[in-house]
């Protein structure tokens, strides 16, 4: 689903990820790192007014 998600957008942030899958942070937050690691998505760690 996340990769549905995204292949119809260029980026995507967190809470936008977990507003179209309906998946809870730990969830998100575990596939992705899954999806990361074997190379299907890039995820970027950014801070904005000091907020993750």
């Amino acid at each position: 689903m996340i990769l549905a998600v995204v292949k119809r957008v260029d980026e995507a942030d967190f809470l936008f990820l977990m507003d179209q899958t309906e998946l809870p942070k730990g969830n998100l937050s575990s596939h992705l790192a899954k999806l990361e690691s074997a190379g299907y998505v890039d995820v970027e760690k950014t801070f904005v007014d000091k907020i993750p």
